[in-house]
Parts: C-alpha cells; sequence; structure tokens
C-alpha cells in the first residue's frame, strides 16, 4: 500500500467524510435495534407469494415442490417467514407485526385466524442469526474513524466499509 501516501488530500478527506459518515449510519442503526421501543401495529394480508422449485428426478420426470418460505405482503411490508410456521395461512386475513420505528425492520410477526394466534418463524434477519453483519459494520466504521491519520488503514476501513454498507443496504430491500 505504498501508493496511500502518493494520494493527494482531497481523496483522503472523502475516506475520512464517509468513514464518519458510515459510524454515524451504524449508530443510527444501533439506536433503532437498540434503544427506541418497537412499534406494534396491524397489516392487512394483501397477497401470499410462495416460491416453487421446479426440477427434473432420476428418471427425468418434472417435479415441482413447494420451497420453505413463504411472503406474506402486506399495506406497507414484505414479511418472508418460514412455511412450516403456520398450516392454515389462507383462512388469515391480517398480521400483527412488530418494527424498529426508524428504519422499519420487522423484527416479529403473528398471524391471526380465527381458532388460533400463531408466531411466524423467521429464519434470517436482522434481529436474528445476521445480527454480527451490523456489529461488524460498526467495529470497522469505528476503525476508520479511530485510524484518522494512518492513510493506509484509513483506505482498507473505506474499501470494507463501502462493501458492508452495500450488504445492509440489500438486507434491509434499500438497495
Amino acid at each position: 500500500m505504498a501508493y496511500a501516501n502518493s494520494l493527494p488530500p482531497i481523496v483522503l478527506q472523502i475516506c475520512r467524510g464517509f468513514n464518519v459518515c458510515c459510524l454515524f449510519i451504524t449508530a443510527l442503526f444501533c439506536l433503532d435495534v437498540l434503544l427506541l421501543p418497537r412499534i406494534v401495529h396491524q397489516e392487512r394480508i394483501l397477497e401470499i407469494e410462495e416460491t416453487y422449485a421446479t426440477f427434473r428426478n432420476i428418471h427425468y420426470n418434472r417435479v415441482t415442490k413447494p420451497l420453505e418460505n413463504v411472503v406474506l405482503i402486506t399495506d406497507n411490508f414484505r414479511i418472508p417467514f418460514r412455511a412450516t410456521a403456520f398450516m392454515h395461512l389462507e383462512q388469515a386475513d391480517s398480521v400483527q407485526i412488530t418494527s424498529s420505528p426508524l428504519l422499519k425492520i420487522i423484527e416479529r410477526g403473528t398471524i391471526k385466524v380465527p381458532s388460533l394466534e400463531k408466531p411466524l418463524t423467521q429464519e434470517a434477519g436482522m434481529f436474528g442469526t445476521l445480527m454480527f453483519i451490523p456489529i461488524t459494520f460498526a467495529l470497522i466504521s469505528l476503525l476508520g474513524v479511530i485510524m484518522w491519520n494512518n492513510k493506509e488503514q484509513l483506505l482498507n476501513a473505506t474499501v470494507m466499509n463501502v462493501i458492508m454498507l452495500l450488504i445492509v443496504l440489500v438486507m434491509l430491500n434499500y438497495f
């Protein structure tokens, strides 16, 4: 990384500003996910989107099987969950959604039918198994701000922040 010393000062200022913006984004995310109270509201189910896989089996016959993920499309949200979580999905008309107030990240969904009330199971999400991604993004952006004067580490942190920002935006369905 000997080229870091040959970069013009404006590039380094842009990298520093980008790292500060990424740290602000992670602080906003942490505020939204960890500190602010959740919003609970009812959403009307507009459509149920199921995914199927079609393939040829060993006898070269076409086989179509439903996959385990289903997406409920409501007035404001798309709620993915495992299809094994609920049996009588066509009888439901609304879902109760618990989401974060700023970024509208869905933490939990509960579906109600006349006979029972059942929570929807989400395998991966920002509140579940994929929580390491925002934590990594926060640590890298913090490292980029701490390494303000080290040009090589500043550039490394900027590149990693660009990658992590794209991953977080894809996960939040903003990109």
